[in-house]
């Protein structure tokens, strides 16, 4: 909307105030936040704040109506006719799922380390082989610090695993003043050929430069596609650039499909996004080229880097970028400054706000110990103990991690953001366990469970969950008890293996952190390759 009106636009504040006559917004970002002012008119969007006030119950707003013709143009410019996307169709995602109910810290400890040490290390090395020059992929690769952001390499890996059907080669394009070795790690972990786009405008984030950059990159490499990263700078420059170049944006796009096209033209490329937290999963395709999607982080496994540092291609491109005079940046604050990326971890550990201070240290001892990431749920950082960028509500973020560790989490906090990790082991806080838990359907009263014990063991008085397929929005949780079911809160999480833990979560930390099994812990999980 601020490109087609031309003004100057912030997005993801915090705060915003007037003063002197212009705009001052905080501006969250992944690691911390900014400070930024602007010339009015401009376009804010708002990340978190108060909760807007009710409306008044004599309230009775003006409503105006606009016809198409007095905005200019004709009614099939608008709405879903002039729109550069559509939906192919709606994918309903219900997933066989099975749980273990764990009866003690010690167990909870020993599934934990058994988890990490299952987990994939790296993707698929098949996904490497070239795929061809007919088309090209372009990947926008993000940095900072003179370091990669980890969503670059997922994006490559992303665009590798359809670039063997597109016959296309994966282009990175990485935007900076000086690319600081930066376009050899691109080609060690998959890229064909990398394109730098040089400016000392792009020594530091600003919309307008990074708006003229992409828009160059494209008309110099005419690609097929543009895979972004949907991060804090991807949601704000890419849709921009989008709007300038009359694009379709897929945002959110978890992974690509490809649809041969029988006329033998190019073949449609499907951007599959997911939507009512993860419960359906929609194709949309672009009538324009290119197509443009932002990825979620964390949904790729990067590729493994190569030992001798492949070198590649490399192209440079020095455009006339755009001043940036009516916004600037008046100071940059990094709150996460040492902690693993949230969004790309390839493990997460979530607090809820059951965990008081002393629960959320030993909680970070845990994160160390597994080379994993913090989360927090909404009411663990409104206890002013976790900063904001740690969020994991479903308005903040959607994650993919491989496995999410839950601690202190109640049993009304929301956890759809990470519906879907893969392996979730979670220590609820629970006073009263219920003897069985089932879970019912509206349409199908009867229970869908079938509980088997393991014969014998440390591991007999497991039991093994087995819930056949339901529709995550018709299906309610009960239990034979009647009492609230203290797995609610993660019952949404849709996946085919979880570990509930019935201890309290600060009983479970002292068995894994710090010491003695999070050598154990340390000894199972991978080293990532360097940023």
């Amino acid at each position: 909307m601020a490109e087609l009106l031309g003004i100057p636009q912030v997005t993801h504040a915090t705060a915003v105030s007037v003063e002197d006559g212009r705009v001052r917004a905080r501006r969250e970002t992944e690691r911390g936040e900014e400070t930024w002012t602007s010339s009015t008119p401009v376009a804010v969007t708002i990340e978190r704040g108060p909760d807007p006030p009710e409306p008044a119950e004599d309230a009775d707003p003006e409503v105006e109506e606009v016809e198409a013709e007095k905005l200019g143009g004709t009614p099939r410019e608008y709405g879903t006719r002039g729109s550069p996307t559509f939906v192919q169709e709606v994918r309903e995602l219900s997933l066989e799922r099975e749980t273990e109910r764990l009866e003690s810290a010690d167990e909870g400890a020993e599934r934990l380390v058994a988890l990490l040490d299952g987990l994939e290390r790296s993707a698929d090395e098949s996904t490497r082989a070239r795929g061809g020059g007919r088309r090209t992929l372009l990947v926008l690769a993000e940095h900072d610090r003179d370091a990669l952001n980890p969503i670059s390499l997922e994006e490559i890996a992303c665009a590798r695993e359809v670039a063997g059907a597109l016959q296309a080669e994966v282009v990175a394009a990485l935007f900076c003043a000086e690319p600081e070795g930066l376009e050899r790690e691109l080609g060690a972990h998959g890229a064909d050929r990398v394109l730098v786009v040089r400016d000392p405008k792009l020594s530091e984030y600003a919309t307008a430069p990074f708006t003229d950059a992409l828009c160059a990159a494209i008309d110099e490499s005419e690609p097929f596609a543009v895979i972004a990263p949907w991060t804090a700078r991807g949601r704000d420059y890419v849709p921009r650039a989008a709007a300038r170049l009359g694009l379709g944006l897929t945002g959110d796009f978890v992974r690509l499909e490809v649809a041969e096209d029988d006329d033998e033209g190019d073949p449609d490329l499907l951007w599959i996004k997911p939507a009512w937290a993860g419960t359906v999963e929609s194709p949309i395709i672009t009538h324009r080229a290119p197509s443009v999607g932002t990825l979620r982080p964390g949904v790729f496994r990067p590729l493994s880097r190569r030992e001798d540092g492949e070198e590649v291609p490399v192209d440079e491109l020095e455009p006339d970028l755009s001043e940036p005079e009516e916004v600037a940046c008046e100071g940059r604050e990094r709150v996460i400054e040492d902690e693993r990326l949230l969004d790309c971890s390839a493990v997460v550990v979530c607090v809820g706000e059951e965990l008081d201070e002393d629960g959320i240290e030993r909680a970070r001892d845990l994160v160390d110990a597994v080379g994993g990431s913090l989360g927090a749920t909404k009411g663990a950082v409104e206890s002013g103990h976790v900063p904001a960028q740690l969020d994991v509500s479903i308005l903040k973020r959607s994650m993919s991690p491989l496995l999410l560790v839950a601690l202190g989490v109640r049993e009304d906090e929301d956890l759809d953001a990470v519906r879907a990790s893969r392996r979730p082991l979670l220590s609820t806080p629970t006073r009263r366990r219920p003897s069985t838990a089932v879970r019912t359907s509206p349409s199908s009263p009867s229970p869908t469970t079938s509980s088997t014990p393991r014969a014998s063991g440390p591991g007999a008085s497991r039991a093994v969950r087995r819930e056949q397929p339901t529709s995550h929005r018709q299906s309610t949780d009960t239990t034979s008890t009647g009492s609230s079911n203290p797995f609610s809160a993660s019952s949404r999480l849709s996946d085919t293996a979880k570990a509930v833990c019935a201890p309290s979560s600060v009983a479970l930390l002292t068995k894994i952190s710090p010491a003695p099994a999070a050598a154990a812990i340390r000894a199972a999980a991978w080293t990532p390759s360097p940023p």
